[in-house]
């Protein structure tokens, strides 16, 4: 179980490096490299965002 999660994030960050490296790409195409819907790449995206203005308050 602990390894699923080092891979999923492993897994999270590299889609929001390439959603940060990429605004060309859609939700959905990010979402095909990383065999997961769009849908679930903006829960990601949102979650890392959120956690991320939360450290540098």
């Amino acid at each position: 179980m602990k390894f699923d999660r080092l891979r999923k994030k492993d897994r999270n960050q590299a889609v929001v490096k390439m959603y940060d490296e990429h605004p060309e790409l859609g939700l959905a195409e990010i979402g095909e490299k990383f065999d997961v819907t769009g849908a679930r790449i903006w829960q990601i995206v949102t979650r890392y965002k959120e956690l991320e203005a939360q450290g540098a308050q």
